[in-house]
């Protein structure tokens, strides 16, 4: 729900070729500014429903969207690449510009969070970024690479062939890494159709961005203040991934340690602790 109680409106826009899905929970006070959440990879808009209410009843019109191959936006399942949701998150705000917002705070968790950073590089509407556990540089080991060259391979034959992409399923193996502190907020995260759906069928080689990502050059030219959230607790995605960022950023920043959160942190049982912080960064610069 909206601060004035009226539901979220429902909002498309084309990215790339394909038809975008999202939500705007609009406020009246800051007209002209918008903040947009960013959901993560293998994941869905709808998980930051509360999360966009809550920052529309304090006064920040809030949207949020699917990425291509996610929740009911068009695209390739599962696909997770870098380049393509910048891209996509570059459109959402052009079509927010078309409603009359000119000035924007960007929110992301994951690889969301990581598509905010690539966006925050060039882009001058962007006031402020909040980032929750992004990847920013992950170098597998050479055998992990010849492995990725292998899938790749087998993933243009499997297409050339059969005219449909080869797939992993990935749910069995993430499902054994505690994503959340809560065993509730555990359950809750693993227990989506959404996200079991999206976890069964990652498309190779489409999805090598989410395996192999450096993202650091765009993040030095990052001129927007970044606040970076990790809970020290995160098995999915280790502290080092923000601390490096915090260290790459040139700009105005902040680094929060989250003792008793895992990877997920918008589920997890510090959520009120990190909505708190977003809403203080968003209103400080927005």
């Amino acid at each position: 729900m909206s601060s004035q109680g009226v539901p979220p409106e429902a909002i498309e826009f084309e990215s790339e070729g394909r038809l975008l899905k999202g939500s705007l929970f609009m406020a009246d006070e800051r007209p002209g500014s918008a903040v947009i959440l960013c959901h993560g990879a293998f994941e869905h808009r709808l998980n930051w429903s509360e999360y966009a209410a809550r920052l529309a009843e304090s006064g920040c019109s809030t949207l949020t969207f699917d990425f291509a191959g996610h929740g009911e936006s068009a695209g390739l399942r599962s696909l997770v690449d870098m380049p393509v949701w910048a891209y996509n998150l570059r459109d959402a705000m052009n079509y927010l510009a078309r409603r009359g917002f000119l000035r924007f705070a960007l929110v992301g968790w994951d690889f969301g969070g990581s598509a905010v950073l690539l966006a925050a590089a060039h882009d001058p509407r962007i006031a402020c970024c909040v980032t929750l556990a992004a990847p920013v540089l992950v170098n597998p080991p050479l055998a992990d690479r010849l492995a990725f060259m292998l899938a790749s391979g087998a993933g243009w034959l499997w297409r050339k062939v059969l005219h449909r992409p080869l797939t992993l399923n990935r749910l069995a193996e993430l499902e054994k890494k505690q994503a959340a502190v809560d065993p509730q907020a555990n359950e809750r995260f693993y227990a989506d159709p959404e996200v079991r759906q999206l976890l069964r069928a990652v498309p190779v080689p489409d999805s090598l961005h989410s395996a192999w990502v450096d993202i650091t050059p765009a993040v030095e030219k990052i001129q927007a203040p970044v606040l970076v959230l990790h809970g020290e607790r995160d098995h999915l995605v280790p502290i080092r991934q923000s601390e490096l960022l915090h260290d790459r950023l040139t700009g105005r920043k902040e680094f929060h340690r989250l003792a008793n959160s895992g990877h997920i942190l918008h589920f997890d049982q510090t959520k009120e602790q990190v909505l708190d912080k977003i809403i203080q960064w968003v209103k400080q610069y927005l």
